[in-house]
């Protein structure tokens, strides 16, 4: 039997596909599936005896497969107590040297590790699941690997049998460890946004190790006797970019290799064809021509306008439309094409946004306009962020389906892309990184800021939208981390830091992200300029963002070669930020702003003379738009009030780390008037949210520390 140690019991994709129609409890049983024991070192497995009365394994909605732990407990020699007024049951093992239990409370995805050695103090240690402990039938259900691996067992799933494995032997013990020199090397970094795109790249490492930074899921392991970390970023720019972001803090990667799922847009490419990504765009990031009301909206009619990272040469962010491959790592991916059977690999261009294409006719103009290969959600962002921390950089991504050619979604290309991708790593491996002498990867970065408050985050996206704000503080001290820029200091007594996020929803999901790993702040407001799309307001009128939606997040209709591109035919479908009742990542429309930081800004209303304040929807792409019946459609169908390029981004990030969160966008131009953009409006924005923020810190900050 093959088997291999994995941080997690992860399902083949063809057994998710089979079984993605199950609900939680709806099939009851994840058919097939056996797990078998030893409870002690050398001696041999029993199978454990699932059974109807007893309970059987089955599939969550996370596509977790739960177990029932009192059976499975019982096969491993454990004692089970349970306390119906807490809702715990405690799995125990003791010997003469020590008791070790494992504490489980139902619909809690954290759990508890005891040891007490003899003669000594117990230890407690709080530990995390990706999934809720479940109760059903009066039976608790949880994810076996937690309990077995807090146990010293070693885990393994053997995809021909669905068997899992729990051994106290080293069944589970690397056959090859990290080859002398490289044990400390800094990591190749291999991504997916959804497990289908990243479970066989995990199942490929050998001595593996869970490492997850808050919500988002990293697995540390090797390859080819080389570190590797392989991350799920979950779907969308600003996740993408923020778990690119944290990796490169945590675990200083020499490489980043982004993979997974597309839609195809060359009319010469069919599903299981793949793509390497030459050049990575943003294909969101466009400025349309100018129209006037009723001249209609012309699709064609755009310029390249590009997303901003660090250039080291510049010493600043800069826009740029096409992110190029790291040249070494598209040369190495080209020479193993040949070892891919499943279609053809080209080299090509893959475009990037938080949108769904399924208008065939945009497909192809985008195929002649911007030479795009494929279409998905994550590449480019993640490109942005290697090029600020100037880590090499390639794209790999493999058609699911193209409308082109009517060929449907085939969850088979995930594991398709995973194997060709684990064939472009182990050659990189091996042919470049393994004939240098090893980089020592750096401990994870750390940062001096201390207050016995947490603070409040105030950001702007340009110096003339956060300049003000750092003049209103005392006490200052400046910091970078990676290349985004934040300013510490005080505001009437109370910690605030101002941070300076730079433009586009992926910066501004990584300068967020960045700000609560080190500041942990207490609250957030994010606010700036922007574009108006409410006829009823004008330049220096501000908006209170009730909601921020990201409007670029959508699925159009599907229509037919030579039907044309109608900008009215599509569906808001979101974007994904964590929810923490759920415990997964869900996809959202509207993200609602915090009530407690919306009452403050109504309160200082009165404040403002240079417009009008109204409470309303604000909208966020790495689109500008300058076609007037376009800006009205999106008022009329999305409440939209205006558009800019960070709030929803900074809005998921603040729902994934349950912070409360505010949106305040000035009107710094309206096309609908052929007003033009004023920069005064950047500190007329400030003013009033230095204003905000005080009756925030007033009413509720200060208050909460009096009671």
């Amino acid at each position: 039997m093959k088997v291999k140690k994995i941080g997690a019991l992860l399902l083949s994709a063809a057994m998710l596909t089979s079984m993605s129609g199950m609900s939680a409890f709806a099939a009851d049983t994840a058919k097939g599936i056996s797990v078998r024991v030893q409870d002690t070192a050398g001696e041999a497995f029993k199978n454990v005896a699932f059974s109807s009365e007893l309970g059987q394994p089955y599939e969550d909605a996370n596509y977790r497969t739960m177990v029932p732990l009192r059976t499975t407990a019982d096969a491993m020699g454990l004692t089970v107590d349970w306390n119906e007024a807490a809702k715990q049951a405690t799995f125990t093992r003791a010997s003469e040297e020590k008791t070790e239990q494992v504490i489980f409370t139902v619909d809690s995805n954290k759990f508890t590790s005891v040891v007490t050695e003899k003669g000594k103090d117990a230890v407690s240690v709080e530990k995390e699941m990706d999934t809720a402990v479940v109760q059903k039938d009066n039976r608790i259900y949880t994810p076996v690997r937690f309990l077995a691996e807090t146990l010293g067992y070693s885990v393994a799933w053997d995809n021909d049998s669905q068997t899992v494995t729990l051994s106290m032997d080293k069944v589970a013990e690397p056959t090859e460890k990290p080859t002398e020199g490289y044990a400390d090397a800094r990591p190749l970094l291999l991504q997916g946004a959804m497990d289908i795109e990243t479970e066989d790249m995990i199942k490929a490492l050998q001595d593996v190790q869970t490492v997850d930074i808050d919500k988002y899921h990293f697995v540390r392991g090797t390859l080819s006797g080389y570190p590797v970390v392989v991350s799920r970023t979950e779907q969308g720019l600003s996740n993408a970019a923020a778990t690119t972001a944290l990796a490169m803090q945590t675990f200083n990667p020499i490489a980043v290799i982004n993979q997974g799922t597309s839609g195809g847009h060359d009319p010469e490419l069919h599903t299981f064809d793949i793509v390497l990504g030459e050049h990575s765009i943003d294909y969101a990031a466009i400025r349309t021509a100018p129209s006037a009301k009723n001249a209609g909206v012309d699709y064609k009619a755009y310029e390249k306008n590009g997303v901003y990272a660090y250039d080291a040469a510049n010493k600043t962010f800069v826009k740029q439309f096409e992110y190029p491959a790291d040249k070494t790592l598209l040369e190495t991916a080209q020479s193993v094409r040949d070892t891919y059977k499943n279609g053809k690999v080209v080299t090509g261009v893959i475009s990037t946004a938080d949108s769904w294409n399924n208008q065939i006719d945009k497909m192809l103009e985008m195929h002649e306009t911007l030479g795009s290969s494929c279409e998905e959600m994550e590449t480019n962002a993640v490109a942005q962020v290697c090029k600020t921390y100037q880590v090499p950089f390639l794209g790999i991504r493999i058609l699911s389906n193209t409308g082109i050619h009517n060929e449907d979604f085939d969850p088979k290309t995930g594991a398709a892309c995973q194997e060709y991708t684990l064939t472009v790593a182990n050659k990189y491996i091996d042919t470049i990184l393994k004939t240098k002498e090893p980089q020592k990867a750096a401990a994870p970065i750390t940062v001096d800021y201390k207050s016995d408050k947490r603070p409040l985050l105030l950001q702007g996206a340009m110096d003339i939208e956060m300049q003000d704000m750092v003049k209103a503080l005392t006490e200052t001290k400046e910091y970078t981390i990676g290349q985004w820029y934040f300013v510490a200091g005080k505001l009437e007594g109370y910690p605030v830091v101002v941070s300076r996020t730079e433009q586009g929803i992926a910066n501004a999901g990584v300068a967020t992200a960045l700000a609560v790993k080190y500041f942990n702040p207490i609250a957030v407001i994010n606010q700036g300029t922007s574009g108006g799309h409410d006829p009823e307001l004008h330049t220096s009128d501000i908006v209170l963002g009730e909601y921020t939606i990201p409007s670029s997040a959508w699925r159009t209709k599907a229509s037919a070669k030579g039907a044309g591109v109608d900008y009215k035919a599509f569906e808001m479908i979101g974007v994904a930020a964590y929810d923490q009742e759920k415990k997964t990542f869900v996809k959202s429309v509207k993200y609602p702003a915090d009530t407690k930081l919306m009452e403050a800004a109504e309160a200082v209303i009165g404040t403002y003379q240079d417009g009008k304040i109204v409470k309303g929807t604000i909208s966020s792409s790495d689109e500008w738009n300058n076609q007037i019946d376009r800006m009205l459609y999106l008022n009329e169908v999305n409440g939209s009030s205006c558009e800019e390029m960070e709030s929803n981004s900074v809005a998921q990030i603040c729902k994934t780390y349950d912070i409360p969160y505010l949106g305040i966008r000035i009107l710094s131009n309206t096309g609908i008037y052929g007003e033009d953009f004023d920069p005064k409006t950047g500190s007329q924005c400030q003013t009033y949210t230095l204003n905000v923020a005080k009756q925030y810190i007033k009413t509720v900050l200060n208050a909460a520390e009096k009671k």
